[in-house]
């Protein structure tokens, strides 16, 4: 399942999104990203949560809020996906943001998602791949090999980067409905 998270900032939400967590609080974007993915995990759904690199008037505390939650994200399985900003919709008069243009930050989080992606795919193998018999370890043992190679190229070449604080743990008790965020608006019946 695709997931646009976009950014981790309240910020970026408000300025770029601003309907985007409607009927929620800019505020509790990231919390509500979390608590979402988990609900994912837990019916072992494993989405795929695409983030916008280069957004108009992103700045360095938007990409480490990017960033932080990327770290929240840690544990769960996910794939995290940075593109870069494509001008759409009310932004369609902003310029496309490009690599030559990405800040050490950016780059981090670009790191941060790669190495989480490999990381995580390992741990997706046996769910991906849970039928009987001796093509699937084959399969599983074909796949596992690949990402390592992977992970030894991007080691190589300074692309990995493991994150900077524990990640989330996966069985939140939190994660109830009495305990989500609540809507901020009230709910027409």
């Amino acid at each position: 399942m695709e997931v646009g998270v976009e950014t981790g900032s309240p910020h970026m939400i408000t300025a770029a999104m601003p309907g985007k967590v409607a009927p929620f609080k800019a505020s509790q974007w990231p919390e509500l990203v979390v608590q979402s993915a988990g609900l994912m995990n837990d019916n072992h759904v494993y989405p795929a949560c695409t983030f916008i690199v280069g957004l108009p008037q992103e700045t360095e505390d938007d990409v480490q809020r990017t960033i932080d939650l990327i770290d929240d994200l840690w544990d769960f399985k996910a794939l995290l996906v940075p593109m870069f900003f494509v001008p759409l919709g009310h932004l369609k008069s902003r310029d496309w943001f490009r690599r030559d243009r990405l800040s050490p930050l950016q780059e981090e989080l670009l790191k941060r998602a790669l190495t989480h992606g490999l990381r995580q795919s390992k741990v997706m193998l046996n769910d991906f791949f849970d039928w009987e018999g001796r093509h699937t370890e084959i399969y599983r043992g074909a796949f596992r090999g690949f990402i390592g190679f992977l992970e030894v190229i991007s080691k190589m070449h300074g692309l990995w980067s493991p994150a900077k604080h524990p990640g989330r743990a996966i069985v939140d008790p939190n994660r109830t409905p009495e305990h989500l965020p609540v809507p901020t608006i009230p709910v027409r019946e």
